[in-house]
């Protein structure tokens, strides 16, 4: 029998995003091996997050249509990719990336309002373990800390989670890289930056962020973690942060807007 996890011979066709037979090796983050999943499934349906169809016994969280759907963007795979050079001039990074391109009515798109507005934390972790599968064998993997862009402890309060945090420890589940939520604090109670201008966006956060006493030891590359990336106000604000404490810094995000 095949080893790949959803039970087909490649999921991702010859599109696979991972370069091999088996985009996750053995460590799929969807896989379950709880031998009464199929019992608990036939009395408690659960559903995809993305299509909120009904997934069957072997998928977890997202269904295979929804993985075989998934808008990758490949931008791990390529230097000089159009988010470097959106940062480039404005913060000295090693790399950008995201994930997922997230468009209008798109599966990135639901899959992150199913984590946001339905506190669908699983999800978010199981989707950073897929961020962790396509980074490891790449130059992100050279980092020696994960650390996600936080909350403001107040909003964090009243969603009861960090999206970013959650995504971040998925990463480091799978890439083993040390995982630090206490780096970076938010300071200040920011604006949502939604419908906000590129400039507006930066006034909002510029001084939103400052690190933690611990992050002085670290000499190496931070992996820096957000859940979305559009403008990228949010990730220079609190790269910077980080730049002026001495440590080198990649971005890595779950999706991008589509550039």
């Amino acid at each position: 029998m095949s080893n790949n996890p959803f039970g087909w011979s490649n999921p991702f066709g010859s599109s696979n995003p991972f370069g091999s037979s088996n985009p996750f090796g053995s460590s799929n983050p969807f896989a379950s091996n709880n031998p009464f999943r199929f019992l608990a499934d036939m009395l408690y349906p659960r559903l995809c997050g993305g299509c909120r169809r009904d997934l069957y016994t072997g998928e977890n969280y997202v269904c295979t249509h929804c993985l075989l759907e998934m808008p990758f963007t490949h931008y791990h795979q390529m230097p000089d990719n159009p988010l470097e050079r959106m940062f480039r001039g404005r913060i000295p990074v090693y790399g950008v990336t995201s994930l997922l391109f997230f468009n209008r009515g798109g599966i990135a798109r639901q899959l992150l309002h199913r984590v946001k507005y339905f506190g669908d934390t699983q999800t978010a972790v199981a989707m950073g373990r897929l961020l962790g599968v396509a980074l490891r064998d790449s130059p992100f993997s050279e980092c020696g800390a994960v650390v996600p862009v936080p909350l403001h402890p107040s909003r964090q309060r009243t969603r009861g989670f960090n999206q970013s945090s959650l995504i971040a420890q998925g990463v480091h589940e799978v890439m083993g890289i040390p995982f630090h939520d206490d780096w970076l604090q938010r300071v200040e109670a920011t604006e949502s930056q939604t419908r906000k201008s590129r400039e507006a966006r930066w006034a909002n956060v510029a001084t939103a962020f400052s690190v933690g006493a611990s992050v002085s030891g670290c000499a190496g590359k931070v992996l820096l973690i957000d859940d979305v990336l559009t403008t990228g106000a949010t990730l220079e604000a609190a790269a910077r942060v980080l730049l002026g404490a001495g440590t080198g810094v990649m971005l890595a995000t779950l999706a991008c807007s589509n550039r």
